[in-house]
């Protein structure tokens, strides 16, 4: 007995030959057991994929960007729509995916549904998504097989880029529009302010800065066809003057020979 005095060196190596078993049973067993468990649960396989969100080309100053929660919001969207039973049936009959566990399909869909056993998505978080909202995002699918995990996220990332197409193609549509209606109406303001300068214009034709010139050039042309009919007139005075002192002389001459 050992009592209570404190334990030494010599006393742990005492009890150690003693309890050996303790520490080498566990020590072969645990691996041994290890071992054969692997030849009872079946390998799972990870297949991944990096999805980068390309940011908008279009300036802020016309189409406002999207948000960290908009973007968020559109990822959810997509992947509701990809997870939908239309969108995974097809997929799990391609490559007969828990066939061999004769399952219903709502089952196998379930199970395809599990981020474990199936189908995971994990937005990537990094100084850009702090900056400029969620940049991408990693697709994975966990299967028995290698290859079909493969194809399976093959497939499952053609649909999120299929999706990703079509909202940029309405998204690219609605910035047309709104870039249409906002041309139509700069085009109508500009034809509003043309049409109220030509009114302006018809009122105060003659009087207008720029009429200055014009206004010049016609005034010296007036000058000029006044000052060549007074000179006419003034020619016409003296033939008329002289026309009378010639009729009053051959009236006179009459009257002396009369």
């Amino acid at each position: 007995m050992l009592g209570h005095r404190k334990l030494n060196t010599e006393d742990y190596l005492t009890i150690l030959k003693r309890r050996w078993w303790i520490i080498a049973v566990p020590v072969v067993l645990f691996p041994i057991i290890g071992t054969v468990a692997t030849y009872f649960v079946p390998a799972q396989y990870v297949s991944t994929t990096l999805v980068l969100i390309d940011q908008q080309k279009v300036s802020k100053e016309f189409v406002k960007p999207l948000e960290s929660e908009a973007l968020d919001s559109r990822l959810a969207y997509m992947t509701e729509q990809i997870l939908s039973r239309s969108s995974i049936q097809p997929i799990i009959e391609k490559y007969n995916l828990y066939g061999n566990q004769k399952l219903s399909m709502d089952a196998r869909i379930e199970l395809f549904r599990s981020p474990t056993r199936g189908f995971e998505i994990q937005p990537i978080e990094s100084q850009i998504a702090r900056s400029n909202g969620l940049p991408g995002f990693r697709i994975l699918f966990t299967a028995n097989d290698p290859r079909i995990a493969q194809q399976v996220c093959a497939d499952i990332t053609s649909l999120f880029t299929g999706a990703d197409l079509r909202a940029k193609a309405d998204q690219a549509q609605g910035t047309t529009d709104f870039l249409s209606e906002q041309l139509d109406a700069a085009k109508h303001s500009l034809d509003d302010q043309d049409a109220k300068l030509a009114a302006f214009k018809s009122q105060h034709i003659g009087i207008l800065p720029e009429d200055e010139s014009n206004n010049v050039n016609i005034m010296g042309t007036l000058n000029t066809q006044l000052e060549a009919s007074t000179q006419a007139l003034s020619t016409m005075e003296q033939n008329k003057s002289y026309m009378e002192a010639l009729l009053a002389q051959q009236t006179q001459r009459r009257l002396r020979d009369g």
